[in-house]
């Protein structure tokens, strides 16, 4: 094992593993066992080479570590069972992607880079091949999905602001164009509303770095997507509209069935106080029908990423996350970096975009988020 503690080594090693273990991500129907994805594996590889790097021990890295500690120490307290394997798969996600800041930022830009276009080949093939209402990828949610094209739409505008071959630019203009396809395909709104956003703030600072070239390229992208995709958007507005008015998911709705999911735990926990700064377990949710008192007419889980983190983590494990994100933001805005090269506000938006996000689907478990939130930290720092 000497040559990996060469820290160059190491650092390339690191980057190819976890750079695999989010394009396998997108593969999320491979599955090794019930409990065990294909991911997990180059994962668990990355946390192990992650050991040889050199550590920062700076705030923001021992809020993330007390935060994994107090999850460990609520899930050993916790009556339900499933809590543990739950903890597990946090630990791996979460560990995998620690090391983010350790590594040459521009070689992770370029590795994720290069698997951008197998994702994206593999879910447009896969799509025309199934074409149904909602496309999901191959996830069991198409929140889940956009989440993930959220993410390479971030990778994308880091390559944009590293690279000033023309060409490179028009491929990632390309893929920036696949990404709102399949996040269209969807019929997520607040993937839609999301990657709108991200786009706006994108093309908000070309804009004002070139009006005339920008506006240009603005008319002649829409020229050309109305002339060859003119179909799929009125397919795309009409698949909208259908959810809105003839589907019994409507933003309403879903939003009314969420919240009191989220609601169910929340008064569950202020209930039964013995769990107030412990929580009931992460990911124990949907298996809590087993306590004392818990009423449920469903077994979901709490789609609410924070109000799940107070049920299933209680008081201190939702201090400790909030406290992560607020010096997440912190760092982004205090980085002269960023500042200079215009990337300050870009950041601000995308942690904004996942932040919102994160109340609509549950990111506990979920590598992609993580590996985004570690992404602003190494860009705030490199």
């Amino acid at each position: 094992m000497d040559f990996i503690k060469n820290n160059n080594i190491a650092g390339t090693l690191y980057v190819i593993l976890i750079s695999l273990a989010l394009l396998f991500h997108v593969f999320n129907n491979i599955q090794l066992s019930d409990s065990v994805k294909m991911f997990h594996l180059f994962s668990g590889a990355a946390i192990g080479v992650g050991f040889f790097l050199t550590k920062q021990k700076d705030q923001i890295i021992q809020a993330f570590y007390m935060l994994l500690i107090w999850s460990l120490v609520s899930c050993l307290l916790s009556p339900i069972d499933g809590a543990f394997m739950s903890e597990i798969k946090f630990l791996i996600v979460a560990l995998s992607v620690s090391y983010i800041p350790e590594i040459p930022l521009k070689k992770l830009i370029l590795f994720v880079n290069a698997i951008i276009p197998i994702a994206l080949v593999a879910l447009v093939g896969n799509y025309f091949r199934v074409a149904i209402y909602r496309y999901e990828g191959f996830y069991n949610d198409p929140n889940y999905f956009c989440t993930t094209l959220l993410v390479f739409f971030f990778y994308i505008q880091l390559y944009w602001n590293s690279s000033d071959k023309k060409l490179i630019k028009a491929g990632l203009v390309a893929e920036m164009i696949i990404i709102f396809f399949l996040v269209g395909t969807s019929i997520s709104r607040t993937g839609l509303a999301c990657l709108s956003l991200s786009v706006i703030v994108f093309g908000w600072d070309r804009f004002k770095r070139n009006k005339g070239a920008t506006f240009v390229g603005i008319i002649i992208v829409g020229v050309l997507v109305y002339r060859y995709f003119g179909d799929y958007l009125a397919d795309l507005i009409q698949g909208y509209t259908i959810r809105e008015t003839q589907n019994t998911d409507t933003l309403s709705s879903a939003s009314d069935l969420r919240w009191e999911i989220s609601m169910r735990g929340i008064s569950y926990v202020f209930n039964h106080p013995e769990y107030l700064l412990q929580g009931i377990g992460i990911g124990a949710y949907s298996a809590a029908s087993v306590l004392d008192g818990w009423h449920a007419s469903t077994q979901h889980i709490d789609h609410n990423t924070i109000t799940s983190w107070f049920s299933e983590q209680g008081l201190i494990g939702l201090v400790l996350l909030l406290r992560f994100l607020i010096l997440l933001l912190k760092e982004i805005n205090n980085s002269e970096q960023l500042r200079e090269n215009g990337l300050r506000f870009v950041c601000v938006c995308t942690l904004g975009v996942f932040v919102i996000f994160s109340v609509s689907i549950n990111m506990t478990n979920y590598l992609p988020y993580w590996f985004l939130l570690f992404t602003l930290i190494a860009v705030a720092q490199d």
